[in-house]
């Protein structure tokens, strides 16, 4: 697989580098490209196929000084103070099942899109684990699910001890005045 990442600042190409610590519209583009093929016989004919990769790919994201991240072909999920980015891609499938008809509109993604408007921007780490396994009877897609419910739970309980903190924040108010009235 070869990898291409892709920094624009304010719809500018920009290097890593170079993007460090500025601030504006930033986009992260990061493309997967299968170089795994194999010519195949397929009904007498001769046809190029890939091997079949998944690759998971994603990054934290601090949003102190980052706001409206977005993902394309991806989820995000969020806990108030950061911002997971993951998408899972499948580079050379589409070119391998070379859909047609009423399939043709299917868009199997072997890239993923990050936005987000920064204040110095920093980003730690992109991670990806790319694999031909993935079809393996051992994976248990269920853990995958439980995550995310997981996930989801602790984005509803963190809003809920925020808005237990605000009413907090109201009643000592209210104590205050009450007092200062007595």
């Amino acid at each position: 697989l070869e990898t291409k990442i892709t920094y624009k600042l304010d719809d500018k190409e920009i290097s890593a580098d170079e993007l460090a610590g500025k601030s504006g519209k930033v986009s992260i583009k990061i493309e997967y490209i299968n170089k795994s093929a194999k010519q195949v016989m397929v009904n007498g004919n001769q046809e190029t196929r890939y091997t079949p990769f998944a690759v998971a790919v994603g990054s934290i994201i601090d949003n102190e000084n980052n706001k409206n991240i977005k993902i394309t072909n991806g989820k995000i999920i969020e806990n108030g103070n950061k911002s997971i980015v993951v998408g899972v891609l499948m580079p050379g499938l589409e070119e391998s099942l070379k859909l047609s008809g009423e399939l043709a509109d299917i868009e199997i993604p072997n890239w993923i899109e990050i936005t987000m408007d920064t204040t110095n921007f920093e980003m730690k780490n992109i991670i990806s684990y790319a694999s031909a396994k993935i079809y393996e009877d051992d994976i248990n897609w269920s853990k995958f699910d439980d995550l995310f419910n997981k996930s989801n739970e602790l984005q509803d309980s963190t809003n809920q001890l925020e808005d237990g903190a605000n009413m907090l924040k109201d009643g000592i108010i209210t104590l205050r005045d009450g007092t200062t009235t007595l």
